[in-house]
């Protein structure tokens, strides 16, 4: 036991040191055993191998061959090196060994011997600055001290870390900075900047009016919000952060297929500099009646008596001056309110399109809602004084078709709209171009999503809305009364969109969706664009 502790203990001692000695014990039968001879006696013979310890008799083994030690090996090809490549070769074979320590030894006399040995420098780390071999702290501090003597050759001096005259660093010691040619307090060089100063951080402007705004409506409802800032409104309210955060994403979504279709430019030009705000409450009235009246003074183009005409609604919006929507969940869901959401951002996109102070058509405005809030989560919550007709469904006005609302709900939007046309239960275009919001039903509705549908996919809505825009009655009027004038508005929006007057488009469309318009967005549509 004592001799097996001792061969172990000078074979670990060996692969400690990392130089154990190669051995090959030669067999009388040739057999060749390689590993490290550790008893060599009269009797035996005994070699550590990568199988283990092996044993034999000295009769049997004809001769032991025993080789240098890498250590040797490496001494013996120090003193025979001469030149820088030699020694790095030898530092390389080091390394690979596993002899640290010798290999920079090797690497060192390299560069005694070859001062320029750029192999050998870069093996040990250094690095060259005009001309110059040294570590990379001390190229660093050369660069340092290099340019801090250039810049004081010219007459410079430091600031803050970087270098300017000593007229700048008086000004910028007093609080100024260069702003467009002129030494200007910061604070006002941030304004110019189109920024703001909202808790102690500067923010774009738009952001910072918003946020101010939220404070205001948060101290007047005695509650706490949270807040959410996305790329393109703020959300706030009495709702937790995911509901914030998932309306936003969606917000973003509606603006991304709203900008393809209308080629509109991204951020808030489309609401003149505006950041819209959107605010969400919970199931308590309280906060939401509280911010009524409140709301009601940020426009001047709101109704008289329109703070108590909301108080019993789930929701309000508008875009004048800029948007703003505020919605409560009461008695529904979430989805619901997110709906209510999506589709009040529907209405802000439209109206804010070339927005003249003028009102756009009841059918166009809520239609395109219906659409945005679609799109974004496949379903249709929410309706702007819409109306079912019955209590077990709803009918299109002057028929007996009827369906159940909660197909719409769910989505089917396109299921209802398809069954209608096939029953030939949709009424021509212009009953639908004449009514009020008042008038609108959830059929009328449908057919408008249809409709628009179908200007996106076959025509040009810009130039639709364009004609519409242009030709909009004076406020508060949003219908155009006298037949033939709403004919003519009708006849040159859907020629500037599609070339077909309103007659030809209306039965254009009609084809469209029982073809291709029920299957829903990318669907195959064989024949191209109208016209």
């Amino acid at each position: 036991m004592r001799k097996t502790g001792f061969i172990t203990l000078i074979l670990g001692l060996f692969l400690i040191a990392g130089v154990a000695i190669a051995d090959v014990v030669v067999l009388k039968d040739g057999r060749r055993i390689e590993g490290v001879v550790l008893v060599e006696n009269d009797s035996v013979v005994k070699i550590q191998t990568g199988l283990g310890l092996l044993e034999f008799k000295r009769s049997e083994v004809e001769s032991i061959e025993r080789k240098k030690t890498r250590r040797e090996q490496f001494n013996e090809r120090f003193e025979a090196a001469k030149t820088g490549d030699e020694f790095h070769e030898l530092g390389l074979w080091a390394e690979s060994k596993r002899m640290r320590s010798q290999a920079k030894k090797a690497m060192n006399r390299a560069i005694e011997v070859e001062p320029d040995h750029v192999k050998a420098r870069a093996w040990l780390g250094f690095v060259r600055y005009k001309g110059e071999w040294m570590t990379p702290e001390e190229r660093e501090a050369r660069m340092v001290a290099d340019e801090d003597a250039e810049m004081r050759a010219r007459g410079l001096v430091k600031y803050e870390e970087r270098w300017v005259t000593p007229e700048e660093k008086e000004k910028l010691e007093a609080g100024l900075v260069l702003h467009e040619g002129r030494w200007i307090p910061f604070a006002d060089a941030q304004r110019a900047r189109g920024f703001e100063l909202f808790e102690e951080s500067w923010i774009p402007r738009a952001e910072a009016v918003a946020r101010d705004e939220v404070q205001r409506a948060a101290a007047i409802a005695e509650v706490d919000f949270n807040t959410h800032v996305c790329g393109q409104a703020v959300l706030a309210g009495n709702v937790d952060d995911l509901t914030l955060q998932a309306v936003g994403a969606g917000l973003e979504e509606g603006r991304k297929w709203f900008d393809s279709v209308f080629k509109t430019p991204e951020g808030l030009e489309l609401f003149n500099g505006h950041m819209p705000e959107l605010y969400l409450f919970g199931q308590d009235h309280a906060p939401y009646l509280a911010t009524l009246e409140h709301f009601s003074t940020r426009s001047d183009t709101l109704p008289p008596g329109w703070a108590k005409a909301v108080k019993n609604t789930h929701g309000f919006l508008w875009w004048d001056p800029w948007p703003v929507s505020s919605a409560r969940r009461w008695n529904r869901g979430d989805t619901d309110l997110n709906g209510h959401c999506y589709h009040h951002w529907g209405h802000m996109l439209l109206n804010s399109m070339q927005y003249d102070g003028r009102l756009l058509p009841p059918w166009y405005d809520e239609g395109f809602a219906a659409v945005i809030e679609n799109r974004l989560h496949g379903l249709n919550a929410v309706f702007c004084r819409a109306k079912a007709s019955t209590p077990g469904g709803t009918v299109a006005r002057g028929t007996t078709w009827s369906f159940d609302p909660k197909l719409l709900r769910t989505g089917r939007w396109r299921e209802i709209l398809g069954k209608a046309l096939d029953d030939n239960a949709v009424r021509d275009f212009d009953r639908l171009a004449r009514k009020e919001f008042h008038d609108l039903d959830l059929v009328d509705t449908v057919v408008a999503m249809g409709i628009i549908e179908w200007v996106v996919a076959k025509g040009d809505i810009t130039e639709f809305h364009k004609v519409i825009r242009e030709t909009a009655p004076e406020v508060p009027k949003r219908v155009i009364e006298t037949v033939s004038e709403r004919k003519e508005v009708y006849d040159k929006a859907f020629r500037a969109a599609t070339k077909l007057d309103m007659r030809a488009a209306d039965k254009a469309w009609r084809d469209w969706f029982k073809k291709s318009g029920r299957k829903g967005p990318g669907a195959e549509d064989e024949g191209g664009r109208v016209g």
